[in-house]
């Protein structure tokens, strides 16, 4: 359960990222350390509840998988020109 929890929220934070950059054009630099720490709270906040590292290690892999599948759909259907 916490894989698919992480995954979601991972999802979450790259689709707000998306609308962030729309916003922010001339600025792309900011919203790479910005989705950096997005993740890194994640990872940590399920660190310290004391997740099994395996479900966490997974929920990244997918989550990962899944916010590189998300950039690409945002930027073929989504994006804003």
């Amino acid at each position: 359960m916490t894989i698919i929890l992480i995954t979601f929220l991972m999802i979450l934070s790259a689709f707000c990222l998306c609308l962030m950059g729309d916003y922010l054009k001339q600025y792309i630099v900011i919203t790479l350390p910005i989705m950096f720490l997005f993740d890194a709270m994640i990872i940590y906040t399920y660190y310290k509840l004391g997740i099994a590292k395996f479900d966490i290690a997974s929920g990244v892999l997918v989550g990962t998988i899944s916010k590189v599948i998300i950039f690409l759909l945002y930027q073929k259907y989504l994006r804003d020109e």
